[in-house]
């Protein structure tokens, strides 16, 4: 009877072990970063999203007479659908000018997602293999 309990008790710690270890590295929480075209303006553009439902956007310009911009806020994510509210952003740029045109003084952006593997993909409508003008949207590999 001792071995049967005991053996039951290894097979639950296998399948326990085994649940843990297979959703890792498969949410969205963690470092994205994109790949920038070389028609554009940014040499790095990464988002970062932590496990206590904060982000930060960070965009590095190729330019020297432009700053970097780093946007932060929170975010949810609910049906292959990410919310996100902007709290604080520093720097200048573009990005800066979008963030302040989310809609009607909005602080609050949503998109579609999608992961595949190890890349990620943000969008307005349809999924987007380059980068778009809009704030929020493209195509990111985790780090």
């Amino acid at each position: 009877m001792k071995k049967i309990i005991s053996g039951m008790m290894a097979l639950v710690l296998c399948f326990t072990l085994a649940a843990c270890t297979a959703g890792s590295g498969t949410g969205i929480a963690g470092t994205w970063k994109e790949e920038t075209a070389a028609e554009t303006d940014q040499s790095g553009y990464q988002l970062t999203f932590k496990d206590d439902g904060s982000f930060e956007e960070r965009i590095e310009p190729k330019s020297d007479q432009a700053s970097p911009t780093t946007v932060s806020g929170k975010y949810t994510v609910d049906s292959g659908r990410i919310k996100l509210e902007v709290t604080s952003f520093s720097g200048g740029g573009i990005e800066a000018e979008n963030l302040m045109n989310l809609g009607a003084g909005s602080n609050v952006v949503e998109r579609q997602y999608e992961i595949e593997g190890q890349t990620l993909y943000l969008y307005e409508n349809e999924k987007q293999e380059g980068r778009t003008e809009k704030a929020f949207e493209g195509k990111f590999i985790r780090e």
